[in-house]
């Protein structure tokens, strides 16, 4: 009997064993979302700010998936939280997450530990005069490098230094980084494959930390042992490598590379070129240079030398690129019937737009200006002589970038003779750089030797200055120096641009003595809807009657406060610099070869991935489908598929939703699946599922639903010739049709009136519906009419082609097909995108996701 009884215990422990065995392990479900994170420990950084910063992480984001494993999610979530503190100077943080059964959440709890700053650098192993360069290279900010340099910085002035006296950064990523550093630094030197340690040494009573860096063997002699050329047609190799005074067997020393291609591309001959080394990764491996080229055809060869005006026309690129650095000023001229316009920009000082009105005689009417804008280093303003009134910020505590872009002529092989002009303003709360504006031209030597070669321009010599004449442009240089004199055209509406001098400075004092006097209407708590009321009393001044109502029930509908969800981010914004918690960027490799620098687009993905958290409620689908979207573009997503196939078998999916599915799909390539989801989207154009799509959006606690309520809050206070007036501005708009107006103008007022004594979620769900059928459906139709075009296939093979619902609970990436095993796996967690990376491909509209999964 008790050999029974031990028989039955050990078959019901091996039975209850296999029984857990087969159990799933926990997956991460609501604890995804950052209200279900709680953080204990943290005493210099506030908890609600490290929880904010963590699920900015896209590493943190993909662990954070619903169907994720729990346990990924808790150990993603501490490193996350070390790194953070160890960029901040917290070297031996601690961080551990577990769940808690009673709050329903998971804990974060943090020992912080000390905070070290960063001392010096040591290096030893290497040669004394190797050692100090080294170690100087190291600790030098990027920006005295930058000024140092008499023209654009290289790639290897913005790396990564160590900050002697700032907060020391002891996180993994930044010593991954400082290593790379010193690899290429090295190679510069002449060396390859040195071998060394890069580690903080941390001193616990002076909480400084020592950055040592211990050679232990420095390498072998760099010698580039191949030269790898392809793309050249017009010029042969031999010319190529005279040129650029490259031979087998030669030293490698220096940033040669850029220098390469840098020298490549002041030529004016090629539309392309790349030039990157190949390092060797083992001793015995080769050190080659690979160079890319596309060559310009109507170019002359490199062995001929180019003609007086060509070198002068080449000059005049390398001036325009230098101009950022220089004291010369451009000033751009646009005369109008009724009214004209002078831009002044200064790169080191700023830029300013003054509009004039004018009487028929072309003489200059009232004060000196009737609009001004100013961006300067020291201030930045709006002022109106009309009104006479201004709004001016002096001493701006955030960057306000202004960005330019002037091209006097379009480059080859889409040659586009005309003029350009592109300005953008922002604010970047998280820059330190006191320089507010930022001038590029477009023009490079390439595009200047097109307006010598294919406009075929009249050249005519005034000692040295040469006068271009093509089509109705005219462009005045120094031939010697390159420095532009003037630009103009007869074409109705082109600008004028002039050389000057101190023009900026004059100009600014004296709208700035116009202006004394006038009040100032900028607000701190409106950093938004301040300058937005501004423009609009402004541009309606300017505007015939009808319009200027629609203008004005704008600006009342802003002044009631439908943008403060967004005035209070915004404000908050300023607070987020300085100490705050922040994660390190991410280690990313670089290629040469991709359009878009992977550095770049993940750096864009974590800023994008932060507005998502902040404006759409988590877990809606929109919120899904976006943060897949920008993941699948860095090369991190790893439920892409997963989740179309869960939006598109849901009972619940509208018209925007499949709307957009079949974008995102066609962004990757997926064009058949994307057609299948636009016919799909078509079935549902009924306004109920619209509103199912919608209402998601209106949860307050986010950036847009709070300004969607606090929009029709606004709505409820405008009066009915307010509310007719907005109405036609939206028809003249195009966001609805003509048609529709009167109903839609009626209906708002209607709404209006009732919002007091109704459900502000009944207001918004009629509002919504009568959007819907104002025009809003036609549009989506159209949108997802465009969409569900793919070649020769029907909509009716299409149909049968329709998605099905996948149930796969792996978290496999875009392209990888669940089924094929451990070893797919295995190189899908090393790259979701494997064997395509993302980057090159997806700026070249070429990507190539698997759409088997849907067929």
């Amino acid at each position: 009997m008790r050999a029974l009884a031990l028989f039955l215990s050990a078959a019901l422990l091996l039975s209850s064993t296999l029984l857990r065995a087969e159990e799933s392990p926990p997956v991460v479900g609501d604890f995804g979302n950052p209200d279900r994170i709680v953080v204990r420990g943290a005493t210099t950084f506030a908890p609600a700010e490290i929880v904010r910063e963590l699920f900015t992480d896209l590493d943190l984001a993909n662990a954070a998936y619903p169907t994720a494993p729990l346990e990924d999610f808790q150990r993603t979530i501490s490193e996350k939280a070390i790194s953070g503190y160890k960029t901040a100077g917290f070297a031996e943080a601690t961080a551990e997450t577990r769940p808690d059964a009673g709050l329903s959440k998971l804990v974060l709890t943090i020992v912080e530990g000390p905070r070290y700053l960063a001392g010096a650098v040591e290096v030893c192993g290497l040669p004394e005069a190797d050692a100090d360069w080294l170690r100087e290279e190291l600790t030098a900010q990027p920006r005295e490098l930058d000024d140092a340099e008499d023209k654009e910085p290289s790639r290897r002035r913005k790396r990564l230094r160590w900050r002697p006296g700032k907060p020391a950064d002891c996180a993994e990523e930044t010593l991954v980084r400082l290593r790379e550093n010193v690899h290429d630094l090295l190679l510069e030197r002449g060396l390859v494959l040195p071998e060394f340690t890069l580690l903080p040494r941390l001193d616990r009573e002076s909480h400084t930390a020592t950055l040592e860096v211990a050679v232990t063997n420095p390498g072998s002699p760099a010698v580039l042992d191949e030269i790898l050329i392809s793309g050249n047609k017009g010029n042969s190799r031999e010319d190529l490598l005279g040129f650029l005074g490259l031979t087998p067997g030669m030293q490698y020393k220096g940033d040669l590379c850029d220098q390469m291609e840098k020298k490549l591309l002041r030529t004016g001959r090629f539309i392309n070129t790349s030039v990157h080394l190949i390092k060797p990764s083992a001793p015995g491996d080769q050190l080659a240079v690979k160079i890319q080229l596309k060559e310009y055809a109507n170019a002359p060869p490199l062995r001929e030398a180019l003609a007086r005006e060509d070198e002068a026309l080449i000059k005049l690129s390398e001036w325009l690129r230098a101009f950022s650095k220089g004291e010369e000023e451009l000033l751009i001229m646009l005369d109008g019937q009724t009214m004209s316009g002078e831009l002044v920009v200064n790169p080191r000082s700023g830029i300013l737009l003054v509009v004039q009105e004018t009487a028929k005689s072309g003489e200059r009417l009232g004060p000196p200006f009737a609009f001004a804008l100013v961006v300067a280093n020291d201030c930045v303003g709006l002022y109106s002589g009309k009104r006479q009134v201004q709004f001016s910020i002096p001493g701006l505590r955030t960057r306000l970038e202004a960005k330019i872009e002037f091209g006097i002529h379009g480059k080859p092989p889409e040659a586009d003779p005309k003029s350009s002009l592109g300005f953008g303003i922002g604010v970047l709360p998280r820059s330190t750089r006191r320089q507010h504006v930022e001038v590029k031209f477009k023009d490079t030597p390439l595009t200047m030797l097109a307006l010598a070669y294919d406009e075929r321009p009249r050249f005519s010599w005034n000692g040295n200055q040469l006068t271009v004449t093509y089509g109705k442009k005219r462009l005045i240089l120094d031939g010697l120096s390159g420095q532009l004199i003037s630009f103009t055209s007869t074409e109705p509406g082109s600008p004028k641009w002039i050389r000057c001098t101190g023009e900026f400075a004059r100009r600014v004092e004296e709208i700035q003595k116009a202006a004394a006097a006038f009040p100032n209407l900028a607000d701190d708590r409106k950093p938004l809807t301040a300058p937005l009321c501004f423009l609009c009393d402004e541009i309606a001044t300017w505007l015939p009657g009808a319009d200027r109502e629609g203008v004005s029930a704008l600006r009342r509908l802003l002044g009631l406060g439908s943008l403060q969800p967004l005035d209070r981010y915004l404000g908050e914004a300023p607070a987020k610099s300085g100490t705050a918690f922040r994660l390190p960027p991410p280690v990313v490799a670089f290629d040469p070869t991709d359009e878009i620098v992977p550095g770049d687009l993940v750096a864009f993905s974590y800023l994008f991935n932060e507005w998502v958290n902040a404006f759409l409620p988590r877990g809606s689908w929109i919120e899904r489908l976006l943060r897949e979207e920008l993941l699948a573009f860095a090369g991190k997503s790893r439920h892409f598929h997963e989740e179309i196939s869960r939006q598109s078998s849901s009972p619940d999916a509208g018209p925007l939703r499949y709307l957009t599915m079949a974008r995102t799909l066609r962004i990757f390539g997926m064009s058949s699946t994307a057609s299948r989801c636009a016919h799909e989207g078509r079935r549902h154009m009924e306004a109920e599922a619209f509103w199912r799509d919608c209402k998601c959006l209106l949860d307050p606690s986010t950036l847009i639903g709070a300004c969607l309520t606090s929009t029709v809050d606004a709505l409820g206070q405008l009066d009915e010739k307010e509310m007719t007036a907005l109405c036609s501005t939206l028809v003249r708009a195009q966001y609805f049709a003509e048609a529709n107006r009167d109903e839609l103008a009626a209906a708002l007022t209607k709404l209006s009136t009732s919002l007091a004594r109704r459900p502000r979620e009944e207001v918004l769900h009629e509002l919504l519906d009568m959007s819907w059928r104002s025009g809003l459906k036609d549009g989506v139709d159209r949108e997802l009419q465009r969409l569900g075009r793919t070649g020769s296939k029907t909509p009716a093979k299409l149909e049968a082609e329709k998605p099905r619902a996948d149930t796969s609970k792996t978290t496999s990436g875009p392209g990888q097909d669940s089924s094929k095993g451990a070893t797919d796996k295995k190189a899908d967690d090393n790259h979701p995108f494997t064997p395509l990376s993302p980057f090159g491909a997806v700026s070249k509209g070429k990507a190539k996701l698997s759409e088997k999964r849907y067929r």
